[in-house]
Formats: structure tokens, sequence, C-alpha cells
């Protein structure tokens, strides 16, 4: 559903849903490879945003990169989805200027 509004430029209602997810306790236990998928899938969306100038996808991308204990979820998942999420962090400390 998230990437779905990300894709739909819903941002204030992508933002909601990571923030619902993000506590959830059972939800990224259960789901680990889902959420990989999420971060992959919203955060490319995101940079897709970007690239035609909607800077207002910066405030999801910054809600992606700062899940709890994203560490945990990079490591179930693939060299390309670790790739993808380094990305994300660079594009994001890019963008806040750092």
């Amino acid at each position: 559903m998230i990437e779905a509004l990300a894709r739909q430029a819903k941002w204030r209602e992508a933002i909601e849903e990571v923030r619902f997810w993000k506590i959830s306790a059972e939800g990224p236990r259960l789901f680990r490879h889902s959420v990989i998928d999420l971060l992959r899938n919203a955060g490319h969306a995101c940079a897709e945003a970007l690239m035609v100038g909607d800077t207002r996808s910066v405030a999801l991308l910054s809600e992606l990169i700062d899940w709890p204990d994203l560490d945990d979820f990079l490591a179930v998942g693939t060299d390309d989805d670790r790739f993808v999420i380094h990305t994300m962090h660079s594009l994001h400390e890019s963008l806040q200027g750092n």
C-alpha cells in the first residue's frame, strides 16, 4: 500500500502508513523481506519524484531510512538491497547538504 501511495505522490498518506508500520510490534518482525521490498520500492518512487522536481518526497525518504532496526533488516537482504538502502541514505544526506 505504501508503495502505491508513493507512486501516486500521496506523500502524507504514505508517511502515515510508514509510521504505523514502524511502531507496529509484530509487523516488521514477521515480514522482514516485505519491509526490505517496501524500502526499495518506496525509495525508488521517492527518487523518481525527485527527478521530476517533487521535493515533497524527501519527507517519505527520511521516514524510510529512519526505519527502526534497519541493520537487522538489511542482514536478511541481498547485496543489491544493501546497495539500494545505502544509496537512499546517500541521496538523503546530499539533499540535506551533508
